[in-house]
């Protein structure tokens, strides 16, 4: 799952390859868009800087981009020959990593050209990050590695103090810290030229995931059943267990809430303290990722039935973006929210224009009618171009 950059959104992916955005309110958590965009899994859903474009990442070897409105795939990168994991942003939007199980890390323009193939990594590859400044790219994969990559895609340095597949990397938003979670049971922290600094110790089994709050002092880790929380400097605050086995954890944009897609598909709302908030039915299928925009106001998600929906901070769906031909298992928002990237199981990542304009036009049209009436005709210049 990924928060927009703003934190009014999120999206989530699941197994079907379904992509969902969501309206970021724990009260009324509804979707805004509903997007069947894979034919087979999402693994990875990300905003664009701007939040404008949504990207979605598959098992269906494609990664593909969307505008908001759901209406079209802007762009179907489909150069990889295996699942795609993992999509990521760069911090000024022009450039998108993807992560594959075919091996390889691939750069991409925001226009869909293919920049460079990343080949050194020699298992599957998990994850994918870029520093927030762009200089810098981080790939965890099942060889036990994290690799350090400039943002060339020319390799600075090999990480390997991992016993086991690394699963997850994640930068703290200053860019000065890099955290790797692996099933070797250990989040490792590095600085942004890749030299250790400490371990976290206190795990037990692997960890699937990790991620940093956005004022950058706390990380939250998902393990089998177990949700914890870190200061940042590799203090553990907190743990607590959950029902089910997690997919996906992430903080709200404002890091009061501990947002999770468990092994069920379903998303659950934590308070820091590890009170279980309640928790909103998002859809009918698995969801497999979530997303917040950047300023909060949207969310995107991915789902088992191949679509990307998106969603405003009220929990209205705004669209479903149909595109990836099977699961979807990742989705993120652009920095500046212009664009949506999912990636999944078919392949491939598509990444979606969010156009704000079209929402109004889609809207306006389907109350054209009612805007005529002559107690509420004053109110038609809403629509006006």
């Amino acid at each position: 799952m990924s928060f927009s950059h703003d934190g009014q959104s999120l999206a989530s992916a699941d197994n079907s390859g379904r992509v969902i955005i969501w309206n970021w309110n724990t009260e009324t958590f509804e979707p805004i868009e509903d997007i069947r965009s894979h034919n087979a899994a999402v693994s990875s859903v990300r905003f664009s800087p701007d939040d404008r474009i949504l990207a979605s990442a598959s098992y269906d070897q494609t990664v593909k981009f969307w505008s908001r409105d759901g209406k079209e795939a802007l762009t179907i990168l489909d150069k990889h020959t295996n699942t795609v994991n993992e999509v990521s942003f760069s911090l000024d939007g022009q450039k998108i990593a993807s992560a594959s199980t075919d091996n390889t890390v691939k750069l991409w323009s925001s226009d869909g050209k293919e920049l460079k193939t990343l080949k050194e990594h020699s298992n599957p590859v998990y994850s994918v990050k870029f520093s927030p400044d762009g200089q810098r790219i981080a790939s965890a994969s099942e060889d036990k590695t994290v690799r350090l990559w400039d943002s060339e895609g020319n390799l600075l340095k090999i990480l390997d103090k991992h016993t086991d597949a690394v699963r997850r990397v994640s930068f703290s938003p200053d860019g000065s810290i890099l955290a790797s979670a692996s099933s070797d049971g250990k989040i490792i922290l590095w600085n942004r030229d890749g030299n250790f600094l400490k371990t976290l110790e206190g795990n037990d089994g692997a960890v699937f995931g990790v991620n940093f709050s956005l004022d950058g002092q706390r990380l939250v880790s998902n393990h089998e059943k177990t949700i914890k929380i870190w200061n940042r400097e590799g203090t553990l605050q907190k743990s607590f267990p959950v029902a089910e086995k997690v997919r996906s954890v992430n903080f709200s944009h404002d890091g009061r809430i501990i947002v999770l897609v468990d092994n069920g598909g379903a998303i659950k709302l934590w308070n820091n303290d590890g009170t279980n908030l309640s928790s909103p039915r998002i859809q009918d299928k698995d969801v497999w990722d979530l997303s917040f925009n950047r300023d909060g106001q949207m969310i995107a998600s991915v789902s088992s039935d191949n679509t990307t929906k998106l969603w405003d901070r009220n929990g209205k769906l705004l669209n479903s973006f149909k595109g990836h031909t099977n699961t979807a298992f990742s989705v993120v928002f652009s920095p500046d929210n212009k664009l949506l990237a999912s990636a999944g199981s078919d392949n491939s990542v598509i990444i979606w224009h969010l156009s704000l304009d079209e929402l109004l036009v889609r809207g306006c049209n389907k109350i054209h009618d009612y805007l005529t009436h002559t107690d509420i005709k004053q109110y038609s210049y809403l629509c006006n171009k």
